[in-house]
């Protein structure tokens, strides 16, 4: 993925790909790719010399390193024709909002619904236990190890609404004190 990685930032250099500002005016951000295992986004201007040039890219990376990106299973976002370009391309179209990675992309996450998927892992793990059959010393340590973690990854990516917090907490204490 490295080679993926040097590929791309090579083709910034050369003004061969094109990628968007994110951020304020003073503190804006160039992304390009983003990088976990084998799951990869790129992120680009929307057009068709910009597509032509990441399918160039992905070429140049299969003939050197001989690791084939198979565009039968990935998927094109975007705005204004997903399908043409899509075809193009090779690979599905798709639409906003999608997860990377299990984070929601393209989805307001200062709203209380869109929380809404976390809150109910909590309730769903919650269910599956079974409150009256535990020890208060076993359901602290559900509460603290398992409730705990449930929605950090989130919280580490995004600002939680205070709401939010406070149904995830209430969740816990009435599982804590056996209700």
């Amino acid at each position: 993925m490295e080679g993926v990685h040097a590929a791309i930032s090579d083709a910034l250099d050369a003004a061969l790909y094109f990628v968007i500002l994110v951020g304020s005016h003073l503190n804006q951000v160039k992304i390009s790719i983003c990088i976990y295992v084998d799951d990869v986004l790129f992120v680009g201007e929307w057009n068709y010399s910009n597509a032509c040039n990441l399918l160039s890219i992905l070429t140049f990376f299969y003939a050197v390193s001989g690791l084939k990106i198979n565009l039968l299973i990935s998927s094109l976002f975007g705005v204004g024709g997903p399908l043409r370009m899509a075809n193009i391309m090779g690979c599905s179209a798709s639409s906003t909002p999608f997860t990377f990675l299990g984070i929601p992309i393209c989805k307001n996450m200062n709203h209380l619904e869109s929380w809404t998927p976390i809150i109910d892992k909590v309730r769903i793990c919650l269910s599956s236990w079974k409150v009256n059959l535990l020890f208060i010393d076993i359901r602290l340590t559900l509460v603290k190890s398992v409730l705990g973690s449930i929605g950090t990854y989130h919280m580490f990516m995004f600002k939680s609404p205070t709401q939010v917090i406070k149904k995830m907490e209430s969740l816990r204490v009435f599982f804590l004190l056996g209700r």
